[in-house]
């Protein structure tokens, strides 16, 4: 009978150890490597056994006895780890997580070696090979049941609960590790009801054996140890690249720890980063700045900055199914910042260069070159003014309080016009620099009465305004004269020769006036009446 017993258990171990090989080989290394120790456990618990049915040494028997003890602990310590990350992967145990890993192995192992002295937890006997009464359990043998139990029934609450709240992906997974669970619990609770103060039976080994073909048959079917199917077999947790995988619903079931990392650096200002919390969430919550997922294009890209300084490749591929069936889906997020922020520093500079080209380096209105670009995007046929302003006597400002004196001078009339030209901007208006103290206004849309209008206006202010000398401190006044031309159909080069010859007549004529080409000389109550 002993033999046969060998026998049996010999096979259970066997077939605990090709399940911890099987998972132990697995691409998923977090899940799978507790499985494969968990189940390493099984295997010595069950041959530790197999060697108890024939030993008869009594310190063979302490031995065995030790080994198949820590095996039970490893079994009880793995299925609650298992339990715990069944539904977050990526958990980092906590002080209770700690406790319960922990403190069972090092309060009942010491004991356990030390008990051929004090026979607290086993009284040991001589006895024949695989006779029930070599050892009986002693007065502390209650807590090594509780040390082992404690951890089995934690396990079993917590996946009964991730198999209720957890995403579909996750299912399959924790349905076949509660299945390894209560066919163990089955297993513990027929041996203890066997069990008597005389006589210690221990059917585990079975359902040890019955637990390992459960969690070989799902892996070999990828319902164990499968989370992520089809991703964590391509990419690696350390991935530079943040990774988050979804189900087909467009669920979170997973993110590297680059995608954890990003989404803490995404948190809102003031609130505490919990990239775990995005599992279980849809991804349109945890990343809404992701544009929408396709659900027929394999993989999709496009570029997103979900915060200043911050630019994202995305890139979409669709998980599919052995039968082509879409599982989820895998959103890879690439930092491209650096490249980004170099190409729009480079945007920057060359709009920055395109506008100086076409600016006046003082005055910030457009130069020549930017009035006949302005020009030449007008619609043809469409009316159009010209007005050209001339500040009178600029060289004697110069002469007098210096050149920054007659900067600042130009900076007011610059002021002026910029004004002037504002409430026709709609239409394309510009003022612009064409070069010394000689400006121009570009007025579409306006005929001669209206241009003259504006072209008084101008003068008014500058006749009011007054600059103020760098070097004396001494306010300084002047006025301007201008020319005025309006036309329908004609080119703006052709009017600006004509306000040009307008404005040598209003110099000719005693300046600070403005005269409107074709007409000669306007006085002041006649541009007065045409205000």
């Amino acid at each position: 009978m002993a033999v046969a017993w060998t026998a049996v258990l010999t096979a259970c171990a066997l077939c605990c150890a090709v399940a911890a090989t099987l998972a132990w080989r697995r691409p998923e290394r977090g899940a799978a490597r507790t499985y494969a120790l968990g189940s390493g456990g099984a295997t010595l618990w069950c041959a530790a056994g197999a060697g108890l049915s024939t030993a008869t040494d009594l310190r063979t028997v302490a031995a065995l006895r030790l080994l198949a003890t820590a095996g039970a602990l490893a079994v009880a310590a793995g299925a609650y780890w298992l339990a715990r990350t069944g539904d977050a992967p990526h958990r980092r145990p906590g002080p209770l997580d700690l406790a319960v890993l922990v403190l069972p192995p090092l309060l009942v192992l010491p004991a356990l070696a030390a008990n051929p002295w004090h026979q607290l937890l086993y009284t040991d006997s001589p006895g024949a090979a695989g006779s029930p009464d070599r050892w009986a359990d002693g007065p502390l043998y209650p807590a090594v049941v509780a040390a082992l139990g404690v951890p089995a029934g934690l396990s079993l609450v917590h996946l009964a609960r991730g198999l209720v709240r957890s995403p579909a992906v996750y299912r399959p997974h924790l349905r076949t590790l509660l299945v390894c669970a209560l066919a163990v619990t089955a297993g513990v609770v027929v041996s203890l009801g066997r069990t008597t103060a005389d006589q210690h039976v221990d059917l585990v080994p079975l359902a040890l054996a019955a637990a390992s073909l459960v969690a070989v048959r799902g892996m070999l079917r990828r319902e164990m140890l499968a989370v992520l199917p089809l991703v964590r077999t391509q990419v690696l947790e350390d991935l530079p690249d943040a990774l988050l995988v979804t189900d087909a619903r467009g669920t979170v079931v997973d993110l590297n720890a680059s995608g954890r990392r990003l989404l803490e650096r995404l948190a809102a200002p003031g609130a505490a980063p919990d990239p775990e919390g995005a599992l279980g969430r849809p991804l349109a919550d945890v990343a809404p700045f992701l544009p929408p997922l396709s659900t027929t294009t394999a993989a999709v890209g496009a570029q997103v900055s979900p915060m200043p300084g911050l630019h994202l490749d995305v890139r979409v591929s669709t998980i599919r199914t052995r039968r082509g069936v879409v599982a989820g889906r895998a959103v890879l997020l690439r930092d491209v910042s650096e490249v980004v922020e170099r190409r729009l520093a480079a945007e920057s500079t060359s709009r920055r260069l395109a506008d100086e080209a076409v600016r006046d380096p003082l005055t910030g209105l457009l130069n020549r070159r930017g009035l006949h670009a302005a020009a030449a995007a007008l619609p043809p046929g469409a009316p159009l003014a010209v007005v050209i302003v001339d500040v009178d006597h600029f060289k004697a400002v110069n002469d007098t309080h210096g050149h920054d004196a007659g900067d600042a001078v130009l900076l007011v009339l610059s002021a002026v016009l910029a004004d002037a030209a504002v409430e026709h901007l709609p239409d394309g208006a510009c003022a612009s620099r064409l070069g010394g103290e000689e400006f121009a206004l570009l007025l579409p849309g306006l005929d001669a009465p209206a241009a003259t209008a504006v072209a008084e206006r101008v003068l008014a202010g500058v006749r009011a305004a007054s600059a103020q000398s760098p070097l004396t401190a001494a306010v300084i006044r002047v006025t301007a004269s201008a020319g005025v031309a309006a036309a329908v159909g004609r080119p703006a080069s052709s009017l600006m020769r004509d306000a040009d010859a307008a404005l040598y007549t209003a110099k000719r004529a005693g300046r600070d006036r403005v005269v409107l080409s074709g007409d000669g000389a306007v006085d002041g109550a006649v541009a007065g009446a045409v205000a």
